[in-house]
């Protein structure tokens, strides 16, 4: 399940986890965005937290994940940047981008 990003909860839903966490940076009018967005709706990850954030209505937390071009997928566990991955995904290619994700030890 993909959720809206909130800012009034960020450090417990994002910055404090130890859940592995996905940030999704999308614009609604961009096409590549909302192709990857699908791609994430249609795969079943139970032990991922996934967040959307639109890339124009919440610009300063795009600056600050230094986000340039959209759509950017960041990782995140206990608040550290694991990994980051722009451009058009499929969804062959976000299972891999995943089950490497969860390889990698903190």
């Amino acid at each position: 399940m993909i959720k809206d990003i909130c800012l009034d909860s960020l450090d417990e839903d994002i910055f404090n986890k130890d859940k592995l966490v996905l940030l999704m940076f999308y614009a609604h009018w961009y096409k590549p965005s909302m192709e990857t967005l699908s791609c994430l709706k249609q795969i079943d990850v139970k032990d991922i937290d996934i967040y959307k954030v639109d890339y124009n209505k919440y610009r300063d937390l795009s600056k600050g994940f230094e986000v340039v071009s959209i759509p950017t997928i960041v990782f995140l566990k206990k608040g550290r940047e694991l990994s980051r991955y722009s451009g058009t995904q499929t969804i062959k290619q976000l299972n891999i981008i995943i089950d490497k994700i969860k390889e990698v030890p903190i």
